[in-house]
């Protein structure tokens, strides 16, 4: 097996859209809800990237009022390849949520700052493994998240990927296709 192979699979250019169930654990007023994710990677050049995020969930609380939440992120981020198939990375970030219905269970359009410190793994040439930690100054859900994520390699770009996040309110499982450059 190549370098080249792993680096191929550990890319910092991607672009990642997923479906997402959220279990409000922390949150007994909600009633459990989906919603969909999407994330943009851009490699700058060795070692730095961007990254960028929008989430979007709709749910009801228990007393059926609806709610939704959008977040949105941008962050930049650097890597340390400290093997061919081992990366270490972190990002810097910002993060704004925009609520809109039941303004009882979220703080309406909340601006945050986080930081994620995390690794990658190349499993195989085909399985890439990351773990990362999320810590953020919100004062809405999740200020701390671990963060659990499976690619597997369809095609020589394309990835179909499973994950979950693990928080202080909010478990979220997720899956989706990546597509790599």
């Amino acid at each position: 097996v190549s370098n080249s192979s792993y680096d191929k699979l550990l890319s910092y250019g991607w672009l990642e859209l997923n479906y997402r169930y959220n279990d409000f654990k922390n949150a007994p007023n909600l009633s459990n809800s989906s919603g969909i994710g999407a994330a943009l990677n851009v490699q700058l050049f060795k070692p730095l990237y961007l990254h960028f995020g929008l989430d979007w969930l709709d749910g009801t609380d228990k007393k059926q009022k609806d709610f939704s939440l959008t977040a949105l992120s941008a962050a930049g981020g650097v890597y340390l390849p400290v093997a061919s198939r081992f990366h270490v990375f972190g990002e810097l970030g910002v993060h704004y949520d925009v609520t809109s219905g039941s303004f009882h269970n979220f703080h309406p359009d909340e601006f945050s700052v986080y930081v994620r410190p995390g690794v990658k793994f190349a499993a195989t040439e085909k399985l890439e493994l990351d773990a990362s930690l999320l810590f953020a100054t919100t004062k809405n859900f999740n200020d701390r998240i671990f963060q659990l994520n499976g690619y597997y390699a369809l095609l020589s770009v394309l990835d179909l990927g499973l994950g979950v996040d693990i928080a202080s309110d909010v478990n979220t499982f997720h899956g989706g296709l990546r597509l790599r450059w």
